[in-house]
């Protein structure tokens, strides 16, 4: 509030990926090292994360994310049980704050050190990542139509 009223412009941090919920079900399904966390599906490109070297394992045509991702179970030391938690961890930041980011890949644990971005005007979300979904897309049921 303080900067709103001195009438500034507030900068809100980003950390450029879309993610998952880790949970019981999908760790089963893509044989992930643990049971809650953040699966990177996307890392935007040139954006803070993909410049700190994390990788988002993308969806398949319905969607799912697949198992290739880095899983955020840590921010700053600070458990990570889904996708909220990483949001609310960057909300509090600000752009060029760095964030260590405790990542399962495979199943190899690792920190890495990320500058936080500034959150582009266009972005959807307001939680400085992005949505886990694109609005507009189908998983190609365009093209292939759910069967009965």
């Amino acid at each position: 509030l303080p900067e709103l009223r001195a009438g500034k412009e507030i900068e809100r941090a980003y950390l450029g990926v879309t993610m998952a919920t880790v949970n019981e079900e999908l760790q089963q399904e893509l044989d992930l090292p643990v049971s809650e966390g953040a699966l990177i599906t996307g890392a935007v490109e040139g954006g803070p994360a993909d410049d700190a070297g994390l990788e988002g394992g993308g969806t398949d045509l319905s969607g799912e994310p697949s198992a290739d991702g880095d899983v955020i179970v840590a921010m700053d030391g600070v458990k990570v049980s889904d996708p909220e938690d990483v949001a609310a961890s960057v909300a509090d930041k600000k752009p060029g704050d760095k964030v260590k980011v405790e990542v399962y890949r495979g199943d190899d644990k690792r920190t890495v050190t990320v500058t936080l971005g500034e959150r582009p005007e266009q972005l959807e979300g307001s939680d400085g990542t992005q949505p886990e979904q694109p609005p507009e897309d189908n998983g190609g049921d365009d093209l292939f139509p759910p069967q009965p």
